[in-house]
């Protein structure tokens, strides 16, 4: 399973890429954004919403019969809502933000996967959270995103049952938890180890992973890095929540409820592996640096009355 090496340079060069693309893009972003150029972005993603809605309602999905664009639409607009909230909300214009939540969650219901409407539930509980309390928040969603990284193994003999009594025995969920299981069953050592980057991908067109194996970022980690990556990439995780704090906390909720979307849409089947993901998570920390320098607020001097003698 370890002789992915061409997909695997493949896939590491791409990840390469994209953080170098978006370490460009963080020096080309001027230190002070205008407000003008910021508020295209809540702008946009109204617009998104309502032609989401009247494609949905009027049946167009019909210019994308598998509906694949509408569906990296939909995530994309999920993922794009909270730091149009967070800028909304530190410029004091709150009903303007909850009219926004109200139209992507309107375009969430009415799609048929709900995908995108579990993210926006995720960030939404994050959102009320961080706003009451900043930093309990952050170490909250730190530790539990860390935390289920760690300890994925147990999942799937977890949930196992209580999938198969809400779901039936024979539904998706239910077949891709048991088939990690008996995967960690038969192969218990590879849990230290790994198979070897790409392997969770590839596996499947090759039939050393069944089809119906879970194609979920928990499971990509485990099954390709081992212990290892998880411990690694949960130390992470949990340093990247808890550091990525803003001097304001109007903008705080907004940080914490995208870091809560993706993680929660990685972990319900998103193709983690992607190179659209990749980037979206690059324009989404670009966009969310955009907001931070665009906080500051120039004040005009008072006027001084002289009196003349």
């Amino acid at each position: 399973m370890d002789s992915f090496l061409p997909q695997a340079s493949e896939r590491l060069l791409n990840i390469i890429g994209m953080a170098l693309m978006g370490l460009g893009g963080y020096f080309a972003i001027p230190e002070r954004m205008r407000s003008a150029n910021l508020y295209l972005l809540p702008v946009g993603v109204g617009l998104a919403a309502l032609i989401a809605i009247s494609l949905t309602i009027t049946g167009g999905s019909h210019f994308d019969p598998e509906g694949l664009s509408l569906e990296r639409g939909m995530l994309m607009l999920v993922l794009l809502l909270w730091p149009a909230i967070a800028w909304l909300h530190s410029r004091g214009r709150n009903l303007e933000a909850i009219g926004l939540a109200l139209a992507v969650a309107i375009c969430s219901l009415l799609t048929r996967d709900g995908l995108p409407l579990y993210g926006l539930a995720a960030g939404a509980v994050v959102f009320v959270i961080t706003a009451w309390n900043p930093v309990f928040g952050s170490r909250l969603i730190g530790f539990v995103m860390a935390g289920l990284l760690l300890f994925a193994p147990v999942l799937p003999f977890i949930l196992k049952p209580v999938a198969a009594s809400l779901l039936g025995a024979n539904s998706p969920t239910t077949l891709g938890l048991e088939v990690w299981r008996r995967i960690i069953l038969d192969e218990p050592l590879r849990l230290l180890t790994g198979h070897g980057l790409e392997t969770a991908l590839r596996g499947r067109f090759f039939g050393l992973v069944p089809p119906s194996a879970p194609s979920t970022l928990l499971f990509e980690i485990w099954y390709e890095l081992g212990l290892v990556g998880a411990a690694a990439g949960s130390v992470l995780l949990y340093q990247a929540v808890v550091g990525a704090k803003s001097h304001r906390a109007t903008v705080a909720p907004g940080i914490m409820a995208a870091f809560a979307c993706a993680f929660t849409l990685g972990c319900l089947g998103i193709g983690t592996a992607q190179v659209w993901w990749f980037t979206a998570l690059v324009v989404l920390v670009l966009i969310f640096v955009a907001i931070e320098r665009g906080q500051f607020r120039t004040k005009r001097p008072k006027a001084a009355l002289r009196r003349t003698v």
